[in-house]
């Protein structure tokens, strides 16, 4: 089912991101995804029911699909026009190094630190990526009125 309402979500989400500006999109979708792992930490801090994880799980699924490509779209965004091409090939290399690499670090995460502090940190990471690019990454957008 969240796969399904992905689809229309990364449409939506793309569409207001040319609409409206990157930032409008990431930064909210940001936020929002770092609270459903502070939900994922307070699941395993308070032992709560299976459907609680669910429920959770689908939050964080529907946020993916809204951010789904957001991070490469702006980095391409802000390479320099002749070498869009290779920081988009570059970079998704990096995305998938580190979708490759993620199962091991969050559960060397779990291992050194239990669940609760292994998403606490996810969320952490999160509102920090959510900040900086809230504070110190400017919008990426040019429209052709503003070239």
């Amino acid at each position: 089912a969240a796969a399904l309402a992905g689809v229309p979500l990364t449409l939506s989400a793309g569409y207001i991101m040319d609409r409206f500006g990157r930032k409008v999109t990431v930064v909210p979708g940001l936020t929002l995804f770092s609270f459903s792992m502070v939900w994922f930490a307070t699941i395993a801090l308070n032992g709560w029911p299976y459907w609680t994880f669910v429920a959770g799980f689908v939050w964080m699924q529907l946020l993916g699909a809204m951010l789904s490509g957001s991070m490469q779209t702006i980095g391409t965004d802000l390479a320099p026009p002749q070498a869009r091409g290779r920081f988009f090939g570059v970079g998704r290399m990096v995305s998938q190094a580190g979708f490759m690499s993620n199962p091991l670090s969050f559960s060397a995460l779990i291992a050194l630190s239990g669940y609760t502090a292994a998403f606490g940190f996810l969320a952490v990471t999160g509102f920090a990526s959510a900040a900086i690019l809230a504070f110190l990454i400017k919008e990426s957008l040019i429209k052709d009125d503003e070239r």
